[in-house]
């Protein structure tokens, strides 16, 4: 599932666009950048994912050639890898059965767009790995000791330095953890503590400065950046309009993470041993992941590890219920055959009935995207391209993901229009605009540049437009 139309599926977009064509700029040019014919840009992709993603790519790029599909194949590699440290994770705490039914739940998740993460060019699914690494080094050893604490540090920071919004859940999960130590647990000295959270917090602090003040300096204005991050920030971040919608989607689209998050905050009551603490610390993490997804402006992806970290409480929810009877064939032919009901019995029918209430149609939905959604648009029209547009030529977009599929130059204006028009000596007039999904929203330039031009070609989402009266 992961591989079969993996070129194809989801289509290329203006997201996995950007990150290689940084992995491609690394591989060919050594610049770590984004980049137009005009100019490098050290912000966008540079400090959306991390190099955790781009310097994989950017090796097999300079192994083999740039193209879509081998920077796809290092996301399914992470892909498995987070599977498998969920895997371990539940089949230490739950035992080998929830950790097989973590598994099929975790595949076949709910959110629509996990289907599309797991087999593109973003962060989130790397990014989930490392935090679910970083929980098992954490978390799970018998005895306390100094190689998996630093172990566990460096994975959340390497978390953060794929994602950002890892670190916003990462770092306040490990201090909620230690006030739960402090005023109820009692149990682990503040080392336990201190070391991942000051490791994690000073390795990624490390990569921020380097990305932000050194990297690339002095060709580009370091103040200007921090101004436009911060804007990024503010409108990315803490806005309680969005806390109400963002909550009905949880909802809407795993009817079981009110029930998990519940019971999580009850376990918080079971002192217990050391599992029972465990587990609270599992729940700071849901607990802080809810909260920055709630006060973010709600895409999909962003949701992503809330529902991962909501599975292990589903499945300790289901292995009480069911007072850990676990999955016994033999309960379930009992009761096919009308005889007594057995715990056993009825402990396979509740995690079969859950499983088809809230699995069954989005397991349905996943495969039947992955067989037939998606497009091959942008390899047809980048073979159009290199065909039809002349070699020295610039084409115009805003769709990035096309110089993966086409050997021409493009061009990125700046998504401010006004800016652009404002820049001395810039025209709309380049030889050629490719207007795709994202070319398409920006309605202004468009209707400003497009009466100049001529529609040539059109592939699916893509329409080729040449200056009038050109000749190639």
């Amino acid at each position: 599932m992961l591989l079969f139309r993996l070129s194809d599926y989801p289509a290329p977009h203006y997201d996995e666009g950007a990150y290689l064509k940084v992995a491609r700029n690394y591989a060919l040019n050594g610049i770590y950048a984004n980049y137009s014919t005009d100019r490098l840009d050290y912000l966008g992709p540079v400090v959306s994912t991390g190099p955790t993603v781009i310097l994989p790519i950017a090796l097999l790029f300079k192994l083999f050639g740039a193209n879509i599909l081998l920077g796809r194949i290092i996301i399914v590699i992470y892909t498995l890898s987070f599977l498998a440290a969920l895997y371990f994770m539940t089949m230490h705490l739950l035992g080998q059965h929830m950790a097989v039914l973590i598994i099929i739940a975790a595949i076949f998740t709910p959110l629509p767009i996990y289907s599309s993460l797991s087999r593109s060019v973003m962060g989130e699914i790397p990014g989930l790995f490392f935090v679910f690494l970083g929980l098992y080094l954490w978390l799970l050893p018998k005895r306390i000791r100094w190689p998996h604490l630093v172990g566990a540090g460096v994975c959340f920071a390497l978390a953060g330095l794929t994602k950002n919004q890892y670190i916003l859940s990462v770092l306040p999960g490990i201090g909620l953890s230690f006030i739960l130590d402090w005023i109820w647990y009692r149990r682990y000295r503040f080392f336990y503590f201190v070391v991942p959270g000051l490791i994690a917090a000073g390795l990624y602090g490390a990569w921020t400065y380097y990305s932000l003040f050194i990297l690339g300096t002095p060709a580009r204005n370091v103040a200007e950046d921090l101004v436009t991050l911060r804007g990024l920030s503010n409108a990315w971040l803490f806005n309680p309009a969005y806390i109400n919608t963002n909550l009905d989607f949880l909802v809407k689209v795993s009817p079981l993470f009110v029930p998990s998050f519940l019971y999580g905050l009850l376990l918080l009551l079971r002192r217990g041993d050391v599992r029972e603490q465990q587990w609270g610390i599992l729940f700071t993490f849901l607990a802080t992941s809810t909260v920055v997804y709630l006060v973010s402006f709600g895409e999909e992806r962003y949701a992503v590890p809330v529902l991962a970290i909501m599975l292990l409480f589903v499945a300790r929810l289901v292995q009480e219920l069911t007072d850990n009877s676990g999955f016994r064939r033999a309960g379930l032919l009992r009761l096919l055959r009308g005889q007594p009901f057995s715990k056993s019995g009825l402990a396979t029918l509740l995690i079969v009935g859950m499983l088809m209430t809230t699995y069954a149609r989005p397991a349905y939905l996943q495969i039947k995207r992955v067989a037939f959604d998606g497009s091959n648009d942008a390899y047809v029209m980048g073979v159009y391209l290199n065909t039809h547009v002349p070699s020295d030529k610039v084409i115009l977009s805003w769709d990035q993901e096309l110089t993966l599929t086409s050997e021409r130059t493009f061009y990125f204006p700046p998504f401010d229009v006004d800016e652009w028009q404002n820049v001395p000596g810039k025209t709309p007039h380049m030889a050629y605009i490719v207007i795709g999904k994202v070319t398409r929203n920006a309605v202004d330039f468009l209707a400003y540049a497009l009466p100049d031009y001529e529609l040539v070609h059109s592939e699916g989402v893509y329409m080729l437009y040449k200056l009038k009266g050109m000749n190639n």
